[in-house]
């Protein structure tokens, strides 16, 4: 029986020790030497869509966009002759929900663009929280003659607010950020820095 206990008890701290080895290898953060810069790659439509079929723009995806795009609110915002912008929650501004986040208000910044006579820009960032990891959605628009860009993104967090991937669509071109903490991570850095990939 004491021979029992004894591997029991050996099994548990064997098994302590490693879960505490993973946490220092992969996810702890070091704030005063690891910032979690991202490794960025640029990734195909397939495999893009196979990792995060959310970052899609689809045609619903575009007509929510555009409504909000062509709102007689914002569309002031094109015929200033210096930056202008403006917030507002779709809540405040009586917006629809985002079929597929019906849940979830969310914030529209709009602005002229970057300098006078640029285009109309609208950005929208979802307000999701909760759970052990956060999955926020980040979309916009630009009106650019004749046709209208549209981006996407879609941000995975871990509870305590630090990324863990992203995925990006720029008009149908995608990338994939990627960051790494713990001890792992801070090498990865050095060896970044030392070699300049």
């Amino acid at each position: 029986m004491e021979k029992k206990h004894k591997r029991l008890k050996a099994a548990i701290i064997i098994l302590l020790t490693l879960i505490v080895l993973t946490y220092l290898l992969f996810f702890a953060y070091f704030p005063p030497f690891r910032t979690g810069s991202p490794n960025t790659v640029e990734i195909s439509e397939k495999k893009a869509l196979r990792e995060c079929p959310e970052i899609a723009v689809t045609d619903y995806d575009r007509e929510f966009l555009d409504k909000i795009l062509n709102d007689p609110r914002f569309e002031e915002l094109e015929n200033k002759d210096k930056y202008v912008s403006m917030s507002v929650t779709a809540d405040e501004a009586g917006f629809e929900r985002y079929a597929l986040r019906p849940d979830e208000n969310y914030t529209v910044h709009a602005s002229n663009g970057i300098a006078p006579g640029r285009p109309l820009t609208i950005s929208i960032q979802f307000e999701y929280e909760g759970g052990l990891y956060h999955e926020n959605l980040y979309m916009s628009a630009d009106k650019v003659y004749p046709q209208t860009d549209y981006a996407k993104a879609v941000t995975v967090k871990r509870f305590d607010g630090k990324f863990i991937k992203q995925y990006w669509n720029f008009n149908g071109r995608y990338e994939k950020e990627t960051w790494t903490y713990g001890i792992v991570g801070f090498i990865k850095d050095i060896m970044s820095a030392m070699y300049g990939c």
